[in-house]
C-alpha cells in the first residue's frame, strides 16, 4: 500500500512539475548578448547625443560599442561572454567608467547612464558594481561561471522569499530540505553529510548530537549569498556527499545605514492559548539560566560523597557518635537543597516574536582604501506545543514469531520554548585593490526550554497492563557559540599574478543541561467494598488511586546536570597561480594546506532520589504529588531514642548516581594538502582536475578506563575531475566525479549509553565506528535563457562504503549508530526559474521557481541482521533505503514584485517524502517517517521611503 501511494504521489509531482516548466517556457525564444540603454545629462536629465559607449577587456583586444541616438538610446549587440570595463564618454562630460561588468551568454541587460558636466576638466569617474553580486541574474551568472556544480542564492532573493535565516532560505535551493527549522539536508542527505561554512570555514554544531549547524543561527540581513556546491573539487573540504553549504557575509557597504526590524507571528496551535511549561529562571527570557537550575552550592565540591542513611547512631562511643551524627545530618540537608518543582504547569503562551537591528558604515581614505563595518543583532523567541501525541512501541517476541507485540502504547503532551540571541559583526579593510583584510565575529546564545507528560499502558508482562504509568520530563538546553575569523585575500601582481587567501578561525561552543529532571510513577484503581449489614452483599463504595514508584521497571525519579564545551581551530591557506597553455591564457594553478584541531569535554552529573522503606513513606502517601514527595517525603521523618541508640526514621534521601563512563573527552585533528589544475582546453571545453589529502586522527574515551576507546586513524586521497563543456552560447554542461567522505562525531565514539528520551531508551556510541567513503558522479545540463532564468536538470549518482547508520536496538533498548557495508544513491533532479512577463504584459512581476528531486535509494542489509529478518518473513527483501534518505523533494515558488509601488509577495510550497527514520534489527519492521507538507505566505510593503512591513 505504501509502495502504490508512493508511487502515486510521485507522478502527481511529476505532473506538476512539468506543468510549472510548460508554463514558464510559454513564449520562449533565442536571444543573443545584448546590452541597451539611455544616456542623460545628470542635472537636466536631458538625453545626450554622439556618446561613445563601448566595453572592452584585455582577452578581447578590441573595443565592442556604439553611440547614443538623438534620444540617448545606444544598444550592442553580439556580445561575447565575459567580464568587461564599460565606458562611456562624451567631450565635455566627465567619463564613466563601470568595473567588473559581466556579460554571460545571452545576457540581455538595460543600463542607464547618467554623465556629469566637466566644468574643472576633473579625473575619470570610477564605479564598482561588485555589489551586483546580490541580485538573482548575477547568481545564476556565479553558477554559470563555477566549475563546479553550484546552486547559489543571492541577497535579493532571500529578501523576496521572505526568510529570515539561513534556513528559510535554503528550503529553496533544489533537492534541499530543513528538518527541525534548522539543519539542512541536501539531497535528502543531512547530520555529517551536509556541511555548513562562513566565508569557506567550517562551522561547528552548538549541538553535541549533530554534526550539523544550526542555520536558523544567521540572520538573513548580513548574508550576501548562499551557494550549495553538490561536487567536489580538491580546495574544498571532503567532508560532505549531500552538499557543502557556504554563507557569504557582507563585506561591502554602499552607505551608512541602521535598521530595525520587528516582526510577530501565530502559531495556531499554542499563541494565546495554554502550553505545558513549568517555572524556570528569571533571565530565561534571554536564553541564559540564572542559577535557578544549579547544583545546589555545597554539592559543587567533588569531594563530597553521598553515604547510605544510618538508621541507628549510637550514644556510648562518643567520637563515632559524632561522626555517625554528622552522616546524617549532612545526608539530611543535601536531599532538602534541591528546587522542588518536578511538574508541569499550564500556561499562557505569547505570541512569537522576532527583533532585529542592522548597521553599516564605511570610512574612505582614498580612492582605493576604506574600512568597512557591518554588525546585526538579532532576538527571537517562539512557542509550540501539541497534545494527544502518540508513541507506540512494537517488536517480534521469540523466533518465528511473525505478529509484533505492542510492549507500550502511551500518549503525549508537549511544550517548549526556543529563545535565540545571535550576532555578528565584519569589519573589512582595503589596503589597496590587490589586498584586502577581513575580521568576522559571530555570537549565538539559545536555550530550548521543554516540558512533556507522558501516560499510558505497558504491555511487555513486567507491569500489570491495567496500571497507568506516568511520567514527566522537565528540561533546559543552553547552547552558545562563539566564532572569531580572521581572514585575507591578496594578489601579487609582480609574482606572477599570484593570488593568496588565508583563513584562521578560532570557536567555541558548549551545551548545557542544567536541572534536566525525570520522574515517573505508575498508578492502579482500587476499589473499596464492604458488605451490607442487612443483607450481607457486598457494595462498591467507589475507587481510589494507588500510587507507587517501581525502580525496577523504570528508572527512579532523577536529575541530571550536563555540560559540553568545544574548541576548534582552523587555518587555511590556498594559492593561485595562473599560467598558460597553448593560446588559452586563463588556466590556474591551486595548490593549498588546511590545519584542524577540535577538543572536545563532555561532563555529566546524575543524582536519584531513593526510598528508605523503613516506616512505609511510600509515593502513595502523598497522593501522586511529586512536589509533596520533594519536600515532605524528603530526609529524616522521625527521631527516637532507643536505650544506647537514636533511631532516624528515613523518607526519600539523595543518591549520587554518576557514573565515570558518562563523562568523555574527545579530540579530532584533520590536516589536508591539495593540488589543482583549472584548465580550458578550448573556447568551450574546461578541465579541472586535482586531489587532496586528508590525514584524520580521532580519539574519543570516557574516564572509565574499562570501556574501550573509540579511535579513528585514516590518510584518505580524495581525487576529482570536472568537465565543463558550452555545448550553445546558453547551455552548459557539466560532468564531475569527486571522492569524498563522512566522519562520525566525538560522541558517536565514546561507548556509553545516555538517556535519550523519557519513553526509556538510550542513545549508546560505537567505539568501532569507521568512517564513511562515498564516489560521487554527477552530470548537469544547464539552459540559461534571459538574465535570472534558468532551465536545469542533474542526474547524479553516490556509491557509500561504510555509511554510518542509525539502528534500533529493540532487545535492551538502545538506540546506535553503526556502519554498513555499502549503499547506493541515485537520483535526478529538475528546475525552472522564470520570469512571466512573456505571457502578457501585467504578468512583468511575477516570477515562478519550481524544482523537484526524485531519489533511489538502497542499502544491503548485513548477513547476520538478514538471517532474523527471514525467520519473520522469508519473502523479504535484502535491501532496505538508507536511513534519513526520502524518495522525493519538491519545492515551489511563485512570487509577486512590483518594484515602482515596492510591493512584494509570495507563496511557497515544499514536500518532502517518505523516509527510514530508525532502521530495527533483527525482524522488527523499520520506523519510517510520513511525508511532510510546508506551506508558506510572505508579504512586503514599503512606505515613507526606510518602512517596510
Amino acid at each position: 500500500m505504501r509502495s502504490s501511494t508512493n508511487f502515486m504521489t510521485v507522478r502527481l509531482l511529476w505532473v506538476i512539475f512539468i506543468l510549472s516548466v510548460s508554463f514558464a517556457a510559454y513564449g520562449q525564444r533565442f536571444q543573443n548578448g545584448k546590452l541597451r540603454g539611455t544616456v542623460i545629462d545628470k542635472a537636466t536629465n536631458e538625453p545626450i547625443e554622439d556618446v561613445s559607449v563601448y566595453l572592452t577587456n584585455a582577452k578581447l583586444g578590441k573595443k565592442i560599442g556604439s553611440t547614443t541616438d538623438e534620444k540617448g538610446n545606444y544598444t550592442i549587440t553580439y556580445i561575447p561572454f565575459g567580464d568587461y570595463v564599460l565606458v562611456a564618454e562624451y567631450v565635455g562630460y566627465h567619463k564613466v567608467v563601470i568595473e567588473n561588468f559581466k556579460i554571460f551568454f545571452t545576457d540581455y541587460r538595460d543600463l542607464d547612464i547618467s554623465m556629469k558636466i566637466d566644468e574643472v576638466q576633473l579625473s575619470e569617474i570610477s564605479v564598482s558594481v561588485d555589489a551586483e553580486k546580490t541580485s538573482k541574474e548575477i547568481q545564476i551568472q556565479k553558477r554559470q561561471m563555477e566549475i563546479n556544480v553550484i546552486d547559489a542564492i543571492s541577497a535579493e532573493e532571500i529578501s523576496s522569499y521572505g526568510s529570515g535565516d539561513a534556513a528559510g532560505a535554503m528550503k529553496h535551493v533544489t533537492g534541499a530540505s530543513v528538518e527541525d527549522g534548522k539543519y539542512v539536508f541536501v539531497r535528502g542527505l543531512g547530520n555529517r553529510y551536509s556541511t555548513v561554512h562562513l566565508n569557506g570555514v567550517e562551522l561547528p554544531s552548538a549541538d553535541p548530537d549533530q554534526n550539523s549547524f544550526q542555520l536558523d543561527l544567521v540572520s538573513s540581513s548580513v548574508m550576501d549569498d548562499i551557494a550549495t556546491s553538490k561536487s567536489f573539487t580538491p580546495d574544498k573540504p571532503g567532508n560532505f556527499a549531500g552538499g557543502l553549504v557556504n554563507i557569504s557575509t557582507k563585506s561591502l557597504t554602499d552607505r551608512d545605514y541602521v535598521k530595525v526590524s520587528v516582526s510577530n507571528g501565530i502559531n495556531t496551535n499554542t499563541s494565546m492559548q495554554d502550553y505545558l511549561s513549568y517555572k524556570g529562571g528569571d533571565t530565561d527570557w534571554l536564553a541564559y539560566d540564572d542559577g535557578t537550575r544549579d547544583i545546589p552550592e555545597e554539592l559543587k565540591n567533588n569531594d563530597i560523597k553521598l553515604l547510605a542513611p544510618l538508621p541507628f547512631v549510637s550514644t556510648i562511643n562518643d567520637s563515632a557518635r559524632i561522626i555517625n551524627t554528622q552522616n546524617v545530618l549532612d545526608l539530611d540537608r543535601y536531599s532538602r537543597s534541591f528546587n522542588s518543582i518536578m511538574t508541569p504547569v499550564k500556561q499562557t503562551a505569547p505570541i512569537n516574536q522576532s527583533y532585529g537591528i542592522n548597521y553599516g558604515k564605511k570610512l574612505k581614505f582614498r580612492e582605493s582604501s576604506f574600512f568597512d563595518i557591518l554588525s546585526t543583532l538579532k532576538y527571537s523567541r517562539k512557542f509550540e506545543s501539541f497534545e494527544g501525541g502518540i508513541l507506540n512501541n512494537y517488536v517480534l517476541t521469540g523466533s518465528g514469531t511473525t505478529e509484533l507485540s505492542n510492549e507500550f502504547a502511551f500518549t503525549e503532551m508537549k511544550g517548549e520554548e526556543n529563545i535565540d540571541i545571535n550576532g555578528l559583526l565584519n569589519l573589512q579593510y582595503r589596503f589597496n585593490d590587490d589586498h584586502d583584510l577581513f575580521f568576522n565575529t559571530m555570537f549565538t546564545q539559545s536555550a530550548t526550554d521543554i516540558a512533556r507528560e507522558i501516560t499510558g499502558h505497558y504491555y511487555d508482562g513486567n507491569m500489570d497492563p491495567e496500571s497507568v504509568y506516568e511520567t514527566r520530563v522537565l528540561k533546559w538546553i543552553e547552547r552558545q557559540l562563539i566564532t572569531n575569523q580572521l581572514r585575507g585575500k591578496h594578489i601579487f601582481t609582480k609574482l606572477w599574478s599570484t593570488e593568496v587567501e588565508w583563513n584562521g578561525t578560532v570557536s567555541n561552543t558548549s551545551q548545557k543541561e542544567p536541572d534536566t529532571r525525570f520522574f515517573s510513577n505508575h498508578y492502579s484503581n482500587e476499589y473499596e467494598v464492604v458488605e451490607d449489614p442487612d443483607s450481607g452483599d457486598l457494595d462498591t463504595l467507589g475507587t481510589y488511586r494507588y500510587y507507587s514508584i517501581s525502580p525496577s521497571l523504570y528508572k527512579e525519579p532523577s536529575r541530571y546536570y550536563r555540560e559540553m564545551s568545544e574548541d576548534s581551530y582552523n587555518f587555511d591557506l590556498k594559492f593561485s597561480v595562473p599560467f598558460s597553455i597553448y593560446r588559452n591564457g586563463d588556466s590556474k594553478f591551486r595548490t593549498g594546506a588546511y590545519f584542524s584541531k577540535k577538543d572536545r569535554s563532555f561532563r555529566e552529573k546524575v543524582y536519584t532520589i531513593a526510598n528508605a522503606g523503613q516506616a512505609g513513606y511510600q509515593f502513595n502517601d502523598y497522593n501522586g504529588d511529586p512536589g509533596l514527595y520533594f519536600t515532605e517525603g524528603m530526609g529524616v521523618q522521625d527521631i527516637t531514642l532507643l536505650q544506647s541508640n537514636i533511631r532516624y526514621t528515613w523518607g526519600n534521601y539523595l543518591v549520587d548516581a554518576t557514573e565515570k563512563r558518562s563523562n568523555y573527552d574527545g579530540v579530532q585533528y584533520i590536516n589536508a594538502f591539495f593540488l589543482m589544475a583549472d584548465v580550458p582546453v578550448t573556447d568551450r571545453l574546461n578541465l579541472t582536475v586535482g586531489g587532496r589529502l586528508e590525514i584524520t586522527d580521532m580519539e574519543s574515551a570516557t574516564q572509565d578506563s574499562t570501556f574501550e576507546q573509540g579511535s579513528i586513524k585514516e590518510t584518505d586521497l580524495l581525487p576529482a575531475g570536472i568537465l565543463n563543456y558550452r555545448i550553445i552560447d546558453n547551455l552548459v554542461g557539466k560532468l564531475s566525479y569527486g571522492r569524498t567522505l563522512a566522519r562520525p562525531s566525538l560522541r558517536e565514539l565514546a561507548p556509553f549509553p545516555s538517556l535519550d528520551f523519557a519513553g526509556g531508551f538510550f542513545f549508546t556510541g560505537n567505539a568501532d565506528l569507521k568512517r564513511t567513503l562515498i564516489d560521487n558522479y554527477d552530470l548537469r545540463f544547464d539552459y540559461f535563457e534571459r538574465p535570472g532564468e534558468l532551465y536545469s536538470i542533474s542526474l547524479y549518482y553516490k556509491y557509500f562504503k561504510y555509511p554510518i547508520e542509525k539502528a534500533f536496538l529493540n532487545d535492551n533498548k538502545e538506540i546506535q549508530y553503526q556502519n554498513v557495508d555499502r549503499a547506493d544513491v541515485k537520483g535526478i533532479e529538475l528546475e525552472v526559474k522564470k520570469d512571466l512577463d512573456q505571457i502578457h504584459p501585467f504578468m512583468k512581476y511575477f516570477f515562478v521557481s519550481a524544482n523537484f528531486s526524485y531519489i533511489i535509494s538502497e542499502v544491503r542489509i548485513p548477513d547476520s541482521e538478514m538471517a532474523a529478518i527471514l525467520v519473520a518473513d522469508p519473502d523479504a527483501d535484502n535491501t532496505r533505503p538508507l536511513e534519513g534518505q526520502p524518495e522525493y523533494i519538491f519545492n515551489f515558488y511563485f512570487q509577486f514584485n512590483n518594484k515602482e509601488t515596492d510591493t512584494n509577495a509570495s507563496i511557497n510550497y515544499n514536500l518532502t517524502g517518505e523516509k527510514l527514520s530508525e532502521n530495527s534489527i533483527g525482524g522488527t519492521p523499520d520506523i519510517y517517517e510520513v511525508p511532510s507538507h510546508k506551506i508558506g505566505f510572505s508579504f512586503g510593503q514599503k512606505f515613507l521611503k526606510n518602512y517596510e512591513v
